[in-house]
């Protein structure tokens, strides 16, 4: 599935996914619990990933 975003678009986007994956990794050097410690180091991969494909 292919999106097509204009320039603005993508900024946007870049910018919302650079501020969710500050928020995950603050996220991730507050938890405790392994089991969510786990889906949050997931989140932030999903999170690197996307914004490398953006920028791509």
């Amino acid at each position: 599935m292919a999106i097509e975003l204009s320039k603005p678009e993508k900024e946007l986007l870049a910018a919302i996914l650079e501020k969710e994956l500050e928020d995950v990794r603050s996220e991730l050097h507050h938890t405790q619990e392994h089991e969510y410690k786990e889906r949050v180091k997931e989140r932030e991969k999903v999170v690197r990933d996307l914004l490398a494909k953006l920028k791509a």
